[in-house]
């Protein structure tokens, strides 16, 4: 099988309970199956953790994720129905890539390792890709608990929040 993957942040080195689970899952695919990386990255010094992941992986697509406050972020927040967390992942270099890909045809997968680049789920079952969401949490559920925690103000308009992020999750669960 071929199948795209994609991965919230370069899955290694292993410092997070995402990343091991993603590194690990690619690594038992690649054995039986060609796995095709498509990955955010914060900083440069993450390029250097590449060559592990060649390993495994036929060819990795890297595409450089903006910091959560920029403008672009706020601004894709406020006049889309994406909740925040899902806002600051969406990248136009990525989702030309992912059509590029898909248009070009070959894979029997893509496999969106984690809600936050799942944004392009739908996108990828337009173009017919077959699809799966991995979870390693219930992003919702964390959001809201960190939601509880602050003052009466901030506290309702996280709720909110939590609220548009807990019916975008289930809606791609459904979907994938």
């Amino acid at each position: 099988m071929k199948v795209l993957f994609l991965t919230y942040d370069v899955p290694y080195p292993l410092i997070s309970g995402g990343k091991i689970r993603a590194y690990y899952l690619i690594k038992n695919l690649a054995k039986n199956h060609q796995i095709t990386l498509f990955s955010y990255y914060r900083d440069e010094e993450q390029k250097q953790y590449i060559p592990e992941l060649k390993k495994y992986c036929q060819e990795i697509f890297l595409f450089k994720r903006r910091p959560p406050w920029s403008w672009q972020n706020i601004l894709r927040w406020m006049t889309r129905i994406l909740p925040f967390p899902s806002a600051t992942y969406y990248s136009q270099e990525l989702e030309k890539a992912l059509v590029k890909e898909l248009k070009a045809g070959g894979y029997d997968l893509v496999h969106f390792e984690s809600f936050y680049p799942a944004l392009y789920l739908p996108l990828a079952k337009k173009l017919g890709a077959k699809t799966l969401m991995g979870n390693e949490n219930v992003e919702w559920q964390i959001y809201n608990r960190f939601a509880e925690r602050k003052f009466f103000f901030l506290k309702w308009f996280l709720k909110l929040e939590v609220l548009r992020m807990r019916c975008y999750e289930e809606k791609l669960w459904k979907q994938a």
